[in-house]
């Protein structure tokens, strides 16, 4: 093989490594998909708490220092005790987060009405959300 022809050879392979990554396809960013439904209050983890318990709509109401306090039915709809964790996040009016809550335990007594009952720790709160799982 002469050196003109080696050249041109490695002058060619080095033309198309060098190019081929201009030629490979860049793929679109992975983008979330929109939420068509509404923001819910209250969240339940699993449909298998959805079928154990009822939830009533949840009482709201101000203190005179502007604190809210959320008080929500809820009825363990089975003939088992068990035990749930619950928290809340308080919004303010832009809704955005201002304050979140740890999460509370409480144990479930079958076919009974009880009330889980949170409240804010600042008065710009104006709305919020209450999370409830199975205990863990």
């Amino acid at each position: 093989m002469t050196i003109v022809l080696r050249t041109t050879l490695i002058a060619m392979t080095l033309a198309l490594l060098l190019g081929a990554p201009s030629c490979a396809r860049v793929r679109a960013p992975v983008e979330p998909r929109e939420d068509p439904h509404t923001w819910p209050q209250i969240n339940l983890a699993d449909r298998d708490l959805q079928r154990r318990m009822a939830v009533r709509k949840p009482q709201v109401s101000q203190d005179q220092a502007g604190l809210l306090y959320v008080t929500v039915p809820v009825r363990n709809t089975t003939g088992k005790q068990y035990a749930i964790d619950y928290r809340a996040i308080f919004y303010d009016r832009n809704h955005e987060p201002i304050q979140e809550t740890t999460w509370f335990t409480e144990q479930m007594t079958p076919h009974t009405q009880q009330t889980i009952t949170v409240n804010s720790t600042s008065n710009r709160a104006d709305d919020f959300q209450i999370d409830i799982r199975p205990a863990k």
